[in-house]
């Protein structure tokens, strides 16, 4: 496309000078026919440009001759088209935020990488998405770690439990502190990190059919969960189920779940759970119920599909992963706030957890840390990074707590 990378065309001028054209040779008007053959290199430009082209010819003068040409344009750049699915519904903010993503690409790349949006299972099962990327099916998606719990102990210890963090600076620490492990166990399975796109708010909430007041109203609770969240209410004596988002709302109007945990309160709201829960319990500063805040979308791609990029590309990407997050944290802050009114609104019972509680979170939430690390070196790495983490944070009590476990199993 012209104005970009704008090709060099070689344009062979040939221009005839035929004897006996008055004046063309000043003083000879007998001079023989002569042809001279000159070639122009010209940046491609609009058809019908007009090149001055100079010849100097052996005699007494200078001849300037103005030769009209047609140019032909160089060939329209590729335009590069990427599928991003993403394991959200197709409200949920997570989903909005990909799609804003795929905007920030489209424009500061000039329409060059187009990226595709698709919600969940839109293309296939989001258990399916690490070895649809790692496959090169899709060149790049968004994705939440706690589907393959089961499979690595690095993704069970990143994805949803319990814990302090309660704000978004404090997940972009964490982030950054356990990135590299969490890279090097992405590698082998075939995907490489790129970033993160979303993180769980502070107010991760639990919505309910049922009266929560406390832990202990989770006894015989049909709860819907993932990851070691689920370990964590399965020891407060509930039955916790894995389901995805868009299932929800009907799982709990038929009464084949009592609760459910989808993130805050703006993906509740999303979701419609407004509408068929009755009560909610949320947390309190730096005492979670299920989950402290943590990253839920981050960002893979296929690292062939990665390397084929041009470089500046590929910084386009970066750019733009970063400014989409950073969209998200300020727009889902405000956004939250609003959506909780709505529930408020609605006349739903919204309990804290309560206070006393939070010594039975940190033993259960310690104690799931530790029985994953129990399972790999690169576990034992990551709890320990997250006794720094809990430490240059503030929160010395979990640092505490969780390095005196991991020496008493040996760990460390």
């Amino acid at each position: 496309m012209y104005g970009q990378g704008q090709a060099k065309v070689a344009i062979l001028v040939v221009l005839i000078i035929v004897a006996g054209v008055g004046g063309y040779f000043a003083g000879s008007s007998s001079a023989p026919p002569r042809t001279v053959t000159q070639t122009v290199t010209q940046t491609a430009g609009a058809p019908g440009t007009t090149l001055t082209v100079t010849q100097t010819v052996t005699r007494t003068t200078v001849q300037t001759v103005t030769q009209t040409v047609t140019t032909t344009a160089a060939p329209t750049q590729q335009v590069i088209k990427w599928r991003m699915p993403t394991h959200a519904p197709p409200a949920d903010p997570l989903t909005k935020t990909a799609q804003h993503f795929a905007e920030l690409v489209k424009n500061a790349s000039n329409g060059r990488l187009v990226i595709e949006v698709y919600s969940s299972g839109e293309l296939f099962p989001v258990g399916q998405t690490l070895d649809m990327v790692s496959r090169g099916a899709v060149e790049i998606a968004v994705t939440y770690i706690a589907y393959w719990v089961a499979e690595d102990p690095v993704f069970a210890l990143f994805s949803s439990r319990p814990g302090p963090l309660s704000k978004p600076d404090e997940v972009v620490y964490y982030f950054n502190s356990v990135r590299d492990i969490l890279s090097k166990r992405l590698e082998t399975r075939g995907v490489q990190l790129i970033g993160m796109l979303n993180i769980n708010p502070p107010e991760t909430v639990m919505s309910s059919k049922k009266p929560l007041t406390s832990l202990s109203d989770f006894r015989g609770f049909v709860i819907r969960s993932i990851g070691l969240s689920g370990e964590f209410y399965a020891a407060l004596g509930a039955r916790p189920m894995t389901m995805p988002g868009p299932e929800l709302y009907q799982a709990l109007q038929l009464g084949t779940i009592d609760g459910a945990e989808w993130g805050g309160w703006l993906d509740n709201y999303f979701l419609g759970l407004h509408e068929v829960v009755k009560y909610i319990l949320e947390p309190v500063a730096g005492c979670s119920i299920h989950a402290d805040a943590h990253v839920d979308g981050i960002v893979i791609v296929n690292p062939s599909a990665w390397r084929s990029l041009p470089e500046d590309l590929r910084q386009v990407v970066l750019t733009s992963l970063k400014g989409a997050f950073a969209d998200s944290i300020m727009i889902d802050y405000y956004a939250n706030m609003l959506a909780k009114q709505e529930f408020v609104k609605r006349g739903i019972t919204i309990n804290p957890i309560p206070r006393e509680d939070c010594a039975k979170v940190k033993e259960i939430g310690i104690s799931l840390i530790v029985s994953q690390a129990k399972k790999s070196a690169d576990a034992v790495e990551y709890a320990k990074r997250l006794i720094k983490v809990y430490n240059d944070l503030g929160y010395s009590d979990w640092a505490s707590d969780l390095e005196k476990a991991l020496k008493s199993g040996g760990l460390i």
